[in-house]
């Protein structure tokens, strides 16, 4: 139950419905409602096109996702204080990787739509704030409603970008701390960023079905 609430919440922040170069936001809730407002009704009208042409939807994510989501954050989040013993070389190397990881992770995510909608949480002071988070309901028929808790973090210019999930308590940042970043401490970083690789080449062949 909790990793397919994670995937239908991963599915609301892949599909904002805003190209890339539209919009930076500098209020997290509109951020956030923009995304609700356009993300189940644009996955349903391209749900078929997407079934035709699985490339599409990695296209899909590259266009609406990496505007919205505060990868290289997240990525520093889990190597923690092993960034500070890595080469820059190497800190860039798993950042591209952990990248790839989400986006391959939010992919599949889009197989687990089926026609959600959402509840916010009514808007709370965030001017002097430099992360918040977000509260939402995931309502579905015939099931009981689902916490979520989007956290977004404001950026050096103002704009706000959503860094983690959390799902019936449970943090996928926090998650995938305790997974790579215990992988990190024990094996090292090089080591773990090719596993990562390695995930992400099985990732994208079980999500479109074409190998690499």
């Amino acid at each position: 139950m909790l990793k397919r609430v994670l995937q239908l919440g991963l599915v609301l922040l892949m599909a904002a419905g805003l190209p890339a170069w539209a919009t930076n936001y500098t209020n997290p809730y509109e951020m956030m409602q923009q995304v609700a407002d356009k993300a189940f009704a644009r996955l349903a009208e391209e749900r078929s096109a997407l079934e035709q042409d699985p490339d599409k939807v990695r296209v899909l994510i590259d266009e609406e996702l990496l505007p919205y989501i505060d990868y290289k954050y997240a990525a520093y989040k889990v190597m923690g204080q092993q960034a500070r013993l890595a080469t820059r070389e190497q800190r860039q190397a798993f950042t591209e990787q952990f990248k790839e990881y989400m986006l391959a992770t939010f992919a599949n995510a889009f197989n687990k739509y089926n026609d959600q909608t959402l509840e916010f949480a009514p808007e709370q002071p965030y001017q002097d704030a430099k992360i918040v988070a977000i509260n939402v309901k995931l309502i579905e028929k015939q099931r009981e409603p689902v916490d979520l808790q989007f956290k977004a973090r404001k950026n050096k210019k103002g704009h706000w970008k959503v860094f983690d999930l959390v799902a019936e308590g449970i943090s996928l940042l926090a998650s995938q701390q305790a997974e790579l970043g215990g992988l990190i401490r024990q094996n090292g970083i090089e080591s773990v960023t090719a596993q990562l690789a390695e995930r992400n080449r099985q990732g994208i062949v079980a999500t479109t079905g074409q190998s690499q």
